[in-house]
């Protein structure tokens, strides 16, 4: 690839004279390639420190790594100033990628408008390595990720990545000597270190073939190209064996996700790959993101996904390394957009900038992307399953009109990126993520292993105080139905204890209930462990004080108190944009319900967190969450076990409606009753309107019945009856005139 080219260009120009966005964007890149040529920045020659050294003990985030400081490093989110050799020594080594950055944007600069001067600066500072690189650079770095310039060699990939660019923009102005000497003392010497250190499917090794493969197409060496496109651990292998049908990431990360693909997209640029007829899946690895998305355009911050940057935040990252807000990722549409031509991508693209292209501003925009946004497309309405990933996330919208969003975590362990978390939800409304994953923090933190990536971060059960076994969990039910829609999943060995785990997520237009069963062969303590943004308003019902005798658990929550019950319990907060309410279900044994706050993130910042403890050999937390401007609607929540093992009842009441559910945790036909209603199936579901109305719902079942509740043994009370031949999902609407009508049907 040649960003030289005249059709590259050309299309350059033509956005420069019709648009307002391109012509800022060129001043921008302006701006920053004056600035390169003025900044007299000694870059150190030596070894340096790891980068997830480099971070705030207290607030576990990322330091700000100031070129003009070398010797302060400040924290972003407390502003404490870190000194001492440890901090300075990884300036050392990350002043040289963030350099490169600076020294890419100067090279578009370059190609907007060439200067002597310009010229000058960015081929002095490709010469400064190419006479210092075989000699001057120590090889530094772990066995497994060997770099020289920098401390690994996932860094000495993007280092070089970003040289590669400069070198294409002033290639035309260097001489023959000058460009032999850049490919066999610079760019050649450092595709043979990375070389040999891809060897599997990961995001790092997708970093090295990337250099390796964009340095053999750059001069020519098949050898190099080949290896990083066909090789065992190259890009098609990397793309076929490490994004699950789905199109995710294996390791389940939405940042590593686009980490990942952000090197893939710079080696199918030089390459000159035609995505279209090489690589098929190429637009669905940029759709699947948009697809798990938040109705506010924020991702998940899944595994080891940083967690609540905000775009003034991103300023200081110097490489693609994380971040959850989509738009954060918009340059690399742009580029996806280019290469596939896809209007699904070109509508996902528009939606990041709400269709506005003054938001567009990056150097992407103006030299890879569209000239115009498409229209933009609708945000994801529909409720879906990332099976293979093992992600379930339910989709609608309340009696208000706002979003609902539940995501249920339960399928394949992502590795070393992976969190202990199998079972846990998300949940989102009143315009945000109430009940959030709260990421990752900076590795080397002491909270990151042992909250943050374990169990105890997370909203689900731990058991006897100790993570999850690395488990794999397995759907059973999946129905987006438009009434009651249903997901559940479960996971076998969850510790060493013998302990499985089941939970079914159930959503209305009014509340959403959590069926989560827990059980073994022996007496267990189970905490069900609840993180909610916002302040909660029940302090009062707590005693003061609480100590669980547990090191960690004493260390990590604070200002804990509690109180015990064996009676149904709730509890209330005010979040951002309204109320948030949780109301628990008793069991037959004792809860203790503790209020604590724990870690949010950065880790200097804390979050309300609810822990029901219960100590049995099973045992089943049902909880009902309701979302609410000032006052919650919802007047009643009652569950009953039903007799024979035949499942649960549920009823729920607001001054509209009466909600009656009938749930089991088994699979297939299986009659259950309550009162006049009968279904036999796994769900049933029955609304009754004040105004006569009525909606049912089955869910894997035959046969759904309703009765004169005074005559339920009598089949010939039965007033409303209907068979299915095969067991079937469907959603039956009976009017106050007594005429019907079937809203949904889906046989199984």
């Amino acid at each position: 690839m040649n960003l030289m080219a005249e059709s590259t260009l050309s299309r350059v120009r033509r956005k420069l004279d019709k648009y307002e966005w391109a012509r800022k964007i060129a001043a921008q890149l302006d701006r920053d390639g004056n600035k390169f040529v003025s900044t007299k920045l000694e870059l150190p020659v030596g070894p340096g420190e790891h980068d997830q050294e480099y971070y705030c003990s207290d607030c576990g985030a990322f330091l700000y790594l100031d070129p003009s400081r070398p010797h302060e490093h400040k924290c972003v989110f407390c502003g404490k100033i870190f000194r001492g050799a440890q901090y300075d020594s990884v300036w050392q080594n990350r002043i040289h990628t963030m350099v490169s950055v600076d020294a890419r944007r100067a090279s578009y600069a370059y190609l907007l408008s060439p200067s002597p001067e310009l010229f000058r600066a960015l081929r002095d500072y490709l010469i400064f390595y190419t006479k210092r690189y075989k000699s001057g650079f120590p090889e530094q770095g772990p066995e497994y990720s060997r770099g020289k310039v920098t401390t690994t060699g996932l860094t000495e990939a993007m280092w070089v990545l970003n040289l590669l660019w400069v070198y294409h923009s002033i290639e035309e102005g260097l001489s023959p000597e000058e460009r032999n000497s850049l490919r066999d003392e610079l760019f050649v010497p450092v595709a043979l270190l990375l070389a040999p250190q891809a060897t599997i499917i990961h995001n790092i090794h997708t970093w090295y073939m990337s250099a390796v493969g964009a340095i053999g197409a750059t001069f020519g060496d098949e050898a190099l190209l080949q290896t990083a496109l066909n090789g065992p651990s190259g890009l098609h292998a990397q793309i076929s064996e490490g994004f699950y049908r789905d199109g995710l990431w294996y390791e389940g990360a939405p940042t590593y996700h686009f980490f990942t693909l952000y090197a893939m997209l710079q080696l199918i640029y030089f390459a000159g790959i035609d995505v279209k007829t090489s690589i098929p899946r190429f637009s669905s690895l940029f759709l699947a993101p948009w697809k798990i998305v938040q109705p506010n355009l924020v991702l998940p911050a899944l595994n080891d996904c940083y967690y609540g940057m905000e775009p003034s935040q991103w300023q200081v990252i110097s490489d693609p390394d994380g971040g959850w807000l989509l738009s954060r990722f918009a340059p690399y549409y742009e580029m996806a957009v280019s290469l596939s031509c896809d209007e699904d991508l070109s509508g996902v693209l528009s939606a990041l900038y709400s269709g506005n292209p003054a938001n567009r501003h990056s150097p992407e925009a103006l030299f890879f992307g569209p000239d115009e946004l498409a229209s933009p497309a609708e945000l994801p309405l529909q409720s879906i399953q990332m099976e293979e990933t093992g992600y379930g996330i339910l989709r609608g919208r309340d009696h208000r009109g706002k979003s609902i969003y539940a995501l249920l975590k339960y399928g394949q362990h992502g590795r070393n990126h992976e969190h202990f978390d199998k079972m846990q939800i998300i949940l989102y409304g009143n315009d945000e993520c109430v009940v959030p994953d709260l990421g990752t923090i900076v590795y080397a933190h002491s909270l990151h292993r042992a909250y943050y990536k374990g169990s105890l971060g997370h909203n689900l059960i731990v058991a006897n105080e100790k993570d999850q076994l690395r488990a794999i969990g397995q759907s059973r039910y999946f129905v987006p139905a438009p009434f009651l829609q249903l997901m559940e999943a479960e996971e076998d060995d969850m510790t060493q204890d013998a302990i499985t785990q089941n939970r079914a997520v159930l959503i209305s237009d009014s509340y959403i209930i959590d069926f989560y069963q827990i059980r073994s062969p022996f007496q267990n303590t189970y905490d069900w462990i609840h993180h909610n943004k916002g302040k909660l308003l029940d302090s009062q019902k707590f005693s003061e004080g609480h100590f669980f005798g547990n090191q960690h658990y004493d260390t990590v929550f604070r200002n804990r108190c509690s109180f015990t019950s064996t009676e149904a319990w709730e509890v209330r907060f005010r979040t951002a944009h309204g109320g948030f309410r949780l109301l628990m279900q008793p069991d037959t044994v004792p809860t203790q319900v503790i209020a604590a706050e724990g870690p949010e993130n950065p880790a200097s910042k804390f979050i309300p967190v609810i822990i029901a403890r219960r100590r049995t050999s099973g045992t089943v937390f049902i909880a009902l969450y309701e979302f609410y401007d000032q006052i919650p609607v919802i007047s009643c929540f009652a569950s009953e076990r039903l007799p024979l093992d035949q499942g649960w009842a549920f009823s729920v009441s607001t001054n509209e409606f009466t909600d009656r559910i009938l749930f089991s945790r088994t699979y297939g036909k299986n009659r259950k009753q309550s009162g006049g209603f009968l279904v036999e199936g796994k769900l049933g579901v029955l609304r009754e309107y004040r105004s006569g109305e009525r909606l049912l719902e089955i869910v894997d079942g035959q046969k759904i019945e309703l009765r004169d509740p005074l005559q339920v043994e009598n089949e010939k009370s039965s007033f409303f009856k209907m068979e299915f031949v095969r067991p079937t999902d469907a959603v039956i609407q009976l009017k106050a005139d007594g005429s019907r009508e079937i809203l949904y049907h889906q046989e199984r």
